[in-house]
């Protein structure tokens, strides 16, 4: 069913080695790029469920009804292909060119030296877990970035992340399941989805569950995928996982235990609601060494591929609020970049803290619960509410509980002082800042994401000035803590905490 070696593709630009490996969408070829003389890979689109090859490399497609699915599958297959060769991330395989010939499609990345971590594992025993949660945690710095950009991988396993022998850098490959979403979330294709046995969540068991954007997924089967190098094990399918749980080896770490266990939730609901919050639980300390005991590590099973007919749904997802930028870049360094964030950060959510006054011993358990009922039934809106503060004077509007403090969505707004014209719009709790909200100060710089407590939490904060923009975690000082740097054309320019 391959091409043979020593095949031209392009007209000679392009000669076939061998095969590198063969899923049920395609065939990866490892062949040289004839003008320039270097390895390349290349991936054919290759649905063996549905199509065959004739004896001049050709595919055959049999039925009417193969050949309709087979051109919407090439068509998602290019669209796909068009999307990937956007990304410019350090762990995600690099696509140069897309074509198509023999009546399918090409597109030709990257030539990867070294070996998948599925290969690893089967080769070397489970890996220590400072090793392997130094992958997970590249590995998850790259999900992050395709998250941010409204797309998932939907086949996160050890087998699709290859480990580059040169510098160690774990490489996400293998984007044929991927989807893109729109700007509102919903999903801009609808063809066939997949699930790997073992790192797919029940969801992608169910077609047309994955209609609108949500990161869970991945999540999931990077959680998976930690379970693996730990254990050398093929985590147990969804549907075990449901009836019976996943236990994991007492030799891995309580902290790493569970985040793998939180990961792997059966409901989306309760697993971390994006990568940065999922990586920040792992840990390093106390741990193992690299297992030297014999051991039979288990076969990664072949994508299997399901129909989907997802049903058009909009389901806004707060993590993932995007603003186009159009400001001039500069050359600040990380460094310089980290300390203005900081600075602005600890700043701005001191402000803000002074200008509510809350009760910070709020009781807990079934007393919280009476208050907030009570709040609920008397909660009303008000406009221009102020209050004096030694930073001058708040004006608030929005929903207010029977206190007067804010509770519920509204906006404040610095009136006087050092601080005129910073604004909170947003989520509050009984006069806390908690939940989603954009805060903007008085520059023009703008935080978007989550608050917990009156400090940023997690989400991304954006300089005026230059366009570039972090996002992520932010510690309880309202500095950068785990995330990402992007320029304002959402190119990728550091990590932090990685």
């Amino acid at each position: 069913m391959q091409l043979r070696e020593e095949s031209e593709l392009q007209n000679g630009k392009y000669r076939i080695l061998r095969v590198l490996g063969q899923g049920g969408f395609g065939i990866t070829y490892l062949a040289e790029n004839t003008f320039f003389e270097k390895k390349v890979a290349i991936k054919e689109f290759f649905p063996k469920d549905f199509c065959g090859r004739d004896n001049t490399s050709h595919l055959t497609l049999g039925t009417q009804n193969n050949a309709e699915t087979v051109a919407k599958l090439k068509d998602r297959f290019l669209k796909e292909a068009k999307n990937i060769a956007k990304l410019d991330h350090p762990g995600i395989v690099k696509i140069h060119d897309i074509f198509e010939e023999n009546n399918t499609a090409y597109y030709v990345m990257d030539y990867i030296e070294g070996e998948n971590l599925n290969e690893m594992v089967k080769r070397n025993g489970p890996l220590s877990e400072e090793k392997a949660v130094g992958y997970i945690r590249k590995v998850g710095d790259a999900l992050d970035y395709i998250h941010s950009r409204n797309m998932t991988h939907f086949d996160v396993k050890p087998a699709n992340i290859m480990v580059r022998r040169s510098d160690d850098q774990p490489i996400l490959i293998d984007f044929g399941l991927s989807k893109q979403y729109d700007m509102h979330g919903d999903a801009t294709s609808t063809l066939m989805q997949g699930v790997s046995h073992g790192y797919s969540p029940i969801e992608l068991y169910n077609p047309g569950s994955l209609s609108s954007f949500s990161p869970q997924t991945d999540i999931y089967s990077l959680g998976a995928t930690l379970y693996f190098l730990l254990t050398g094990s093929v985590p147990p399918n969804a549907s075990d996982a449901l009836e019976n749980g996943i236990t994991i080896p007492s030799t891995i770490s309580e902290a790493n235990a569970t985040a793998i266990r939180n990961a792997m939730a059966v409901s989306r609901g309760k697993r971390p609601q994006n990568i940065i919050s999922f990586v920040g639980q792992l840990s390093i300390k106390g741990l193992h060494q690299e297992s030297s005991n014999k051991f039979s590590p288990e076969i990664e099973e072949d994508t299997v591929l399901i129909n989907e007919e997802p049903k058009k749904s909009y389901s806004p997802n707060f993590e993932h609020v995007h603003t186009e930028y159009t400001y001039a870049s500069d050359n600040k360094s990380t460094t310089e970049r980290n300390t203005i964030i900081g600075i602005v950060a600890i700043i701005s959510v001191f402000v803000i803290a002074c200008l509510f006054f809350y009760d910070s011993n709020t009781s807990s358990g079934s007393d919280q619960t009476d208050i907030t009922n009570a709040n609920i039934n008397t909660k009303q809106s008000i406009s221009n509410l102020s209050w004096n503060s030694p930073l001058g004077f708040a004006s608030y509007s929005g929903e207010i509980n029977a206190n007067d403090e804010p509770d519920g969505i509204g906006v404040a707004t610095i009136l006087d002082g050092q601080y005129k014209g910073c604004i909170y719009d947003g989520q509050f709790v009984n006069g806390t800042m908690e939940g989603h909200a954009k805060y903007t100060q008085s520059n023009g710089d703008t935080f978007v994401g989550s608050f917990h407590n009156n400090k940023y939490e997690y989400g991304t904060y954006t300089i005026k000035a230059t366009g570039d923009y972090f996002r992520g975690s932010f510690d309880n000082n309202g500095q950068p803590s785990l995330g990402n740097w992007y320029d304002r054309n959402r190119q990728y320019l550091s990590g932090v905490g990685n």
